[in-house]
């Protein structure tokens, strides 16, 4: 299906753009709001504990019902945004307008300004990348950073230091882009190990007017020879490791290098303005920033972000970090730099002013050391490094004792991950926040759990929650007619968001296939539940033939099997039984006996193939690409097997 709209230069076009109202709440109103709502929930709890709402169905409805309200008045009272509001007007302009709607509908109005959106005054929500850290120094004063590992482009200001002076690092960092020739409008690619100064060179080249491609040095050397083609052969900040490993100098490259010299480049340092660099912002619909995904399929596809759709992307957790955070939080993230997630959710981060502990390497006994010594209360990363982390979930000083919400987003966790660390906190209620998401969309749905008994609770881990109101939408359509099914019957995940992206830089074709009118395909196969959450089976590429749901398998055995770090079914090679491969605590030999009894009552497997985790080929967010693992598997045993092309979420 052709995409509906498209500009001269082949890009999505974000019209007609229609706004979701917001209603002007004063000060007072805000205050009856937050009242009502207290007193709402004190008769909820008070009514159950004495019998007087009962536990049947029509009970559930009503304590439901009375508390969506009481979440509604509270977070309108607190932030002016109300959800029950948009979720009615969203799903009728969708509906209404829908055969020409060609991108995010636009957020406006005074929730936005409350929320700290608004970065372009009068042109609506959009996210200015160089000056979000000077518009937070400016609020809070200096923000509390601690790094794992001293900047490249600044290594005397060690590990503890504040944002005033990533403040001060964006400027002089701008003025050392604009000495080696980057103005508005210009690609630039940045190719360094992950470290808080990506962000730091993107904001810079934000602030210039320039648009920074975020690509990740851990690609193969011919993906990133294919990336730098699409870009445009711009201009290269790298560090040496990476101008060696893809033979940046030998292919003619413009490389500017970040630590230390390097003959055929040049130095960072040596790069000086005369004068202050002016401050030139893109417009809210001109792409702002460009991410990859994870290339688990062939050559990543290039994602181009605009200042708006960063701003869709940021806008739940800006809501979430306004109700639940305050200054007193420590924020613990452990991100790969180059993610997409990065750029809006440090957005979100620095909207609350809370110290920030930032994370870049994710082994298990280094990060235990950090979070002994900074307590955090508030943790943020990708799936896979969870299940690493489970390794010091209980350790003897408590690392995560002192955590109050666990986030997690792009994929389902395991179960057996989620309740080990919940029980490594000694917080009376520790929270799971999990979304699902994608680089394309951002969050499409948000799901929330909390301690259980056992490891594997009744609650589906698969179950990924439902979508955000006024904010997402999800639908399962069939893959071959495109229309949409039925609860109960899987399909093929379709998102309707006000994050998505312009499109993918260079593949017209690729991002015309990836729109349904107005709605995006993930790539991704899953069914909706009756309650109209979300029930996440896989990878549309990594599906199996006559294993539908090899995920829940998946958590069953981590669940039975604690010495398992790591466990992936793959297809099976030559048409025989689907092939597990698991990475065992300490690289240990698995128990055959073990594995046989939690086999049982599953569906039957090959016999497993151990490998060491540090041997599994990954992505930048440390995600096993199955692919990649089976055409390994396919070298070294001889297999034969087919594979398919799909996207990737990364």
């Amino acid at each position: 299906m052709e995409y509906p709209l498209m500009d001269e230069r082949g890009w999505p076009m974000k019209i007609p753009k229609y706004t979701l109202p917001s209603p002007n709440i004063t000060a007072l109103e805000r205050a009856i709001r937050i009242a009502l709502a207290a007193s709402l929930v004190g008769m909820l709890v008070a009514g159950t504990q004495r019998g007087l709402i009962g536990h049947d169905p029509g009970g559930v409805m009503l304590w439901a019902l009375a508390l969506a309200a009481s979440l509604d008045l509270a977070i309108s009272g607190a932030i002016g945004y109300c959800p029950l509001y948009h979720w009615i007007y969203f799903p009728w302009a969708l509906r209404e307008h829908e055969p020409r709607l060609s991108g995010p509908l636009d957020l406006q109005g005074n929730s936005q300004k409350r929320l700290g959106l608004l970065a372009f005054p009068g042109d609506g929500a959009a996210v200015a990348l160089g000056l979000i850290v000077e518009n937070a120094v400016r609020r809070y004063g200096p923000i509390p950073l601690w790094l794992d590992r001293a900047l490249d482009i600044a290594p005397e200001l060690g590990t503890e230091l504040d944002y005033s002076r990533i403040a001060t690092l964006i400027v002089d960092a701008a003025g050392s882009l604009t000495a080696a020739g980057v103005s508005a409008g210009d690609y630039l690619a940045i190719i360094k190990r992950d470290n808080m100064d990506v962000f730091v060179l993107a904001a810079a080249a934000s602030r210039l007017g320039a648009v920074p491609a975020l690509l990740s040095p851990t690609l193969c050397p011919d993906a990133i020879d294919a990336l730098l083609e699409r870009l445009g052969e711009p201009l290269v900040i790298a560090d040496r490791a990476a101008i060696q490993r893809h033979r940046l100098l030998e292919r003619g490259c413009d490389v500017v290098v970040v630590d230390g010299s390097m003959d055929g480049a040049t130095c960072l340092k040596q790069l000086t303005s005369a004068s202050p660099s002016p401050v030139n912002t893109r417009a809210p619909d001109d792409v702002a920033a460009i991410t990859h995904t994870s290339g688990t399929t062939g050559t990543p596809k290039l994602c181009m972000h605009t200042g708006r759709s960063l701003a869709g992307q940021a806008c739940v957790q800006l809501i979430a970090h306004k109700v639940f955070l305050t200054k007193r939080d420590v924020f613990a993230t452990c991100p790969t730099a180059i993610h997409a997630r990065v750029l809006s959710g440090w957005h979100a981060l620095l909207a609350v002013g809370c110290g920030h502990l930032a994370l870049f390497e994710s082994d298990p006994e280094t990060t235990a050391t950090f979070f002994k010594r900074y307590r955090p209360t508030v943790v943020d990363t990708f799936p896979n490094v969870y299940i690493r982390w489970e390794q010091f979930a209980h350790g003897a000083d408590g690392p995560l004792s002192n955590v109050r919400f666990f986030i997690s987003t792009f994929d389902a966790v395991h179960p057996r991950t989620i309740q080990r660390l919940l029980r490594a906190s000694k917080r009376r209620l520790p929270l799971w926040v999990q979304g699902y998401a994608q680089s394309e969309v951002g969050l499409a749905t948000l799901s929330v759990r909390w301690r259980h008994r056992k490891l594997e609770p009744a609650r589906d881990a698969r179950d990924v929650g439902w979508a955000v109101p006024g904010l997402t939408r999800v639908r399962i359509t069939d893959s071959v007619s495109g229309k949409r099914l039925r609860p109960g019957s899987v399909g093929q995940i379709e998102v309707g968001s006000v994050g998505q992206i312009a499109g993918y830089l260079g593949e017209e074709k690729r991002t015309a296939s990836g729109w349904n009118g107005a709605w995006w395909r993930m790539g991704d196969v899953g069914q909706m539940t009756r309650w109209r959450t979300l029930r996440l089976h896989g990878r549309l590429v990594d599906a199996i033939p006559g294993l539908p749901d090899a995920l829940a398998i998946e958590d069953q055995l981590l669940v039975r099997l604690p010495e398992l770090t790591e466990l992936v079914i793959l297809p099976g090679m030559d048409g025989g039984l689907p092939i597990p491969v698991v990475c065992t605590a300490g690289d240990q030999p698995l128990d055959p006996v073990r594995w046989d009894k939690a086999m049982l009552d599953l569906p039957m497997l090959a016999q497993p193939i151990h490998r060491s985790w540090a041997d599994l080929p990954t992505t930048a967010t440390w995600k096993v690409k199955r692919s990649e693992l089976m055409l390994q598997l396919q070298d070294q045993h001889g297999w034969s097997m087919r594979l398919t092309e799909g996207g990737s979420r990364t």
